[in-house]
């Protein structure tokens, strides 16, 4: 009985170290996103094609989108796995799992909508 307290102890620290994760990945892509707008510029490459190349300029407040979806999420499904876990814990550790997914993904695509050169 002891084993099985530490070992769902040492899973509660993992999901723990997961959330800070996901926060920090976040934190992460705020940061990026303001210090590369840092230098005041009022047009960003907002999409590129391959055929046509930049096809879509807008504001550089655009590109802020996306580090505050990740907070919206992080914040929801933070949320929803407390909830849900009154009733079930495997739900319950899919989500948190999964608040660092989208957190990894979200920062990928700030990368990439960023390498877009004006």
């Amino acid at each position: 009985m002891v084993k099985i307290l530490d070992y769902l102890k040492n899973f509660a620290s993992r999901i723990r170290n997961i959330i800070i994760l996901s926060l920090l990945l976040n934190l992460i892509n705020w940061v990026i996103v303001y210090v590369r707008f840092l230098k005041g510029e009022q047009q960003a490459a907002l999409h590129y094609n391959i055929y046509f190349g930049i096809d879509y300029f807008g504001e550089v407040k655009n590109y802020f989108i996306l580090p505050a979806v990740g907070a919206v999420i992080i914040l929801i499904n933070y949320f929803l796995a407390r909830l849900i876990r009154l009733k079930a814990d495997l739900p319950f550790y899919f989500l948190n799992f999964f608040i660092l997914f989208y957190q990894a993904i979200l920062l990928g695509a700030t990368f990439l909508v960023l390498s877009i050169k004006s």
